[in-house]
């Protein structure tokens, strides 16, 4: 095979892996950048990507929203030597393992 070939077919594949960098300029929340990846031109569209990001970041923001029950879940944890986190799960985790259950299944997470 020559090397034209084995580089088309790389490019059709597109990476196995890209690494999507962590967004720190509003704090240390759970939140990544939407720069398109060199890697990924040609593979997918830019706004496919971007969306797709916004998504994510949508989805932790949701599971690390603050709320009335999250401040008693904390608070309740602080008392009890955090021995509550055997009782029950996190809002954190359940929203966590509502997103694996979904790919799981095959849904779509980001839909």
């Amino acid at each position: 095979m020559a090397a034209n070939e084995t580089a088309a077919v790389q490019i059709e594949q597109g990476p196995k892996k890209v690494f999507v960098q962590r967004d720190y300029t509003l704090g240390t929340e759970c939140k990544f950048e939407t720069a398109y990846p060199t890697q990924l031109e040609g593979v997918i569209a830019k706004e496919t990507f971007t969306d797709t990001i916004n998504k994510v970041n949508e989805l932790f923001a949701a599971a690390e929203e603050l709320s009335c029950p999250t401040y008693t879940e904390s608070c309740l944890s602080c008392m009890t030597g955090y021995l509550l986190y055997f009782c029950m799960e996190t809002k954190y985790s359940k929203e966590m393992k509502q997103w694996y259950q979904r790919r799981v299944r095959g849904e779509s997470v980001l839909s």
